[in-house]
């Protein structure tokens, strides 16, 4: 503001020119803030395919009407271990002898597995 009247002669100057107040001290919106990626976890399967997760911390809340996290930007799934699993070859039992188809003079009898 302005002085009306200058001191002059000893006499009292103005005191406080100008004044301040705090104005919009509404605190700012803060959005959620992610933090890294931890490790993924051990997959569910050696072969044939399972599944693996990660997980993330929140770093920064949100606060004053800042955009929150969703749970679903917490959690990571992925598929691991596609590849498909060996299978060695096991022979299963034999089956019984067939009959022999003549009473003499020789044939062949088989069987499988």
């Amino acid at each position: 503001r302005k002085i009306g009247t200058p001191s002059k002669g000893g006499g009292t100057p103005c005191p406080g020119t100008s004044q301040s107040l705090h104005c919009n001290t509404t605190p700012c919106k803060i959005d959620c803030v992610l933090g890294d990626w931890f490790e993924w976890t051990e997959c569910t399967a050696s072969c044939n395919g399972g599944t693996r997760s990660r997980k993330r911390d929140i770093r920064t809340p949100a606060q004053y009407g800042g955009k929150a996290c969703a749970d679903k930007d917490l959690v990571e799934y992925g598929q691991c271990n596609m590849a498909a699993c060996k299978i060695d070859c096991e022979w299963g039992e034999w089956s019984a002898w067939t009959d022999c188809p003549v009473t003499c003079g020789g044939a062949k009898i088989s069987r499988k597995r």
